[in-house]
């Protein structure tokens, strides 16, 4: 009975104190996770889109492309990698 005592009283602190510091980790997990998951559907979604442009009407991804050319260069102040790949040389 003593040795049960000694168990609990040593052991189980040890175990929780595990387990506390895994739970931030299992949690980022599932975020990362899911993040990949809506980010997997977006680009099937993109995919779709884009087939079904060019099957239907393929004249009209001629006026697509300069618009989404258009859209980057106006969007591209917005994106915080653009000053870190300018010090880096990378060209977008």
């Amino acid at each position: 009975m003593n040795w049960e005592i000694q168990y609990f009283r040593l052991v189980l602190p040890v175990k929780k104190n595990n387990m506390l510091q895994a739970i931030p980790f299992w949690i980022a997990s599932i975020i990362t996770g899911l993040i990949a998951v809506i980010y997997t559907k977006l680009f099937l979604l993109a995919e779709v889109l884009t087939s079904y442009v060019f099957h239907h009407s393929s004249w009209l991804l001629f006026l697509l492309t300069p618009i989404c050319f258009i859209l980057k260069v106006v969007l591209r102040p917005f994106n915080p990698k653009v000053i870190l790949s300018h010090y880096l040389g990378i060209r977008n």
